[in-house]
């Protein structure tokens, strides 16, 4: 990607571009013009890519003129440059970068040369983690990212055609979804509730595919992309034969295209496929726009508020606590525990209560069958019956007890 629009949470929006013989530049822009462009880095490639986090932090991740992997940072202002990866070889080559805020961390997708093949690699920056080998891949990649997830759609080495998805709760990779069983060109993902994937075929179609539905939209076409409004799924491409944009809408998430539209651009206006990078308090729907410039001003087809500068600092969204669903159980067996300690003193009581109640009743009966003193003394002699009342003569000696005693 050669020209980026970089958008700022309020305030300030940039124009970044590569431009052959100076590296890679970029501009201050008001609204839609652009001014004088700065000089980043005189030998960078065009194969970089930049994003911005919620603290309008630029990042920017590109190769030298030695292939050496590059990290540019601008905060409050101020561009710092890191080398985080030397080549083992003097020359650069096609490593297609590219960069997303995941988390609290900036994760870079891209391609290395490894034993003859064309690796895929994920490396996350500020972090102590070495970069993971994702897979062999044949020709061009793309990737987009959907709430804190990357989803990542390439050709493997075996000339199939799939998805993969980084879920950023695990940290891992999930298997290789097949999607077509051909190599694919200029392919471009985008992901709402489902996954929506575009690329041109061998014999130069456009092509639509989800995971139920395979659609042919155009002849003679390149770069493709996918954007999304109230309106509908679009897809938009350029065509070969006379470099103008064309779009095909469908209003049911792509289960049906309408006949493509043409977009005017001006007369000897070049087309350019621009990169769109915000902060997430804007939702676009939409990682790449078609456009042209023209008289120092940029415009973009369907976008067009895009190029509005918001004067006043956002609203910050207030998410929801993420529930730790160790926590959640931990909890719901202390509560088990307390409801068993509760039930095992109510079952304590009821039986003492009951005991009481048995003990009470015992005594009464005794207390009626008793011979009167005054009738008869010779009772009081008798061994025996002294023996029975001394043992009744307590009655809260209850059985259990005697046993005890004994």
């Amino acid at each position: 990607m050669t020209d980026i629009i970089v958008k700022h949470s309020y305030g300030h929006m940039r124009h970044f571009c590569h431009t052959p013989g100076r590296g890679i530049c970029f501009c201050n822009m008001t609204d839609a013009h652009i001014t004088g462009y700065d000089v980043l880095l005189p030998n960078g490639q065009k194969d970089y890519d930049v994003t911005i986090d919620d603290s309008d932090i630029i990042h920017l991740i590109c190769q030298d003129g030695e292939g050496n992997i590059v990290y540019i940072k601008n905060e409050s202002g101020k561009w710092e440059k890191y080398i985080i990866l030397k080549s083992k070889v003097s020359d650069p080559y096609l490593k297609d970068f590219n960069v997303f805020c995941t988390g609290n961390l900036i994760s870079v997708i891209y391609a290395v040369e490894h034993k003859g093949k064309r690796l895929l690699s994920h490396q996350m920056l500020e972090s102590d983690k070495v970069p993971i080998a994702i897979d062999y891949a044949i020709g061009e990649f793309s990737c987009t990212k959907f709430e804190n997830d990357i989803y990542l759609f390439y050709t493997n080495s075996n000339g199939i055609s799939g998805w993969r998805r980084f879920l950023w709760d695990t940290k891992n990779w999930s298997d290789f979804n097949v999607v077509s069983k051909e190599t694919l060109k200029n392919p471009c993902i985008y992901v709402n509730e489902s996954v929506h994937i575009t690329a041109v075929t061998q014999e130069d179609k456009v092509i639509y595919l989800s995971q139920a539905k395979e659609s042919i939209l155009a002849d003679n076409a390149r770069r493709p992309i996918i954007m999304q409004d109230t309106n509908g799924l679009y897809i938009m491409w350029e065509q070969l034969n006379d470099s103008k944009a064309w779009a095909s809408i469908s209003t049911d998430d792509g289960d049906n295209f309408l006949p493509p539209t043409e977009f005017m651009s001006g007369k000897f206006v070049p087309l350019k496929l621009f990169g769109l990078k915000t902060t997430s308090f804007e939702q676009w729907g939409a990682r790449y726009c078609y456009g042209y410039i023209k008289d120092n001003i940029i415009s973009l087809f369907l976008l067009s508020n895009y190029l509005k500068v918001s004067k006043s600092p956002p609203n910050k969204p207030i998410f929801e606590a993420k529930i730790d669903h160790d926590i959640e159980f931990t909890k719901l067996k202390l509560r088990i525990q307390q409801m068993n300690d509760t039930m095992t003193d109510i079952d304590f009581r009821l039986s003492m209560l009951e005991r009481m109640i048995n003990d009470t009743e015992h005594t009464e009966k005794q207390s009626v069958s008793e011979p009167d003193t005054e009738q008869s003394t010779d009772s009081i002699e008798n061994p025996e019956i002294n023996s029975e009342e001394s043992e009744i003569e307590n009655p809260e000696n209850t059985p259990e007890e005697k046993n005890t005693q004994s």
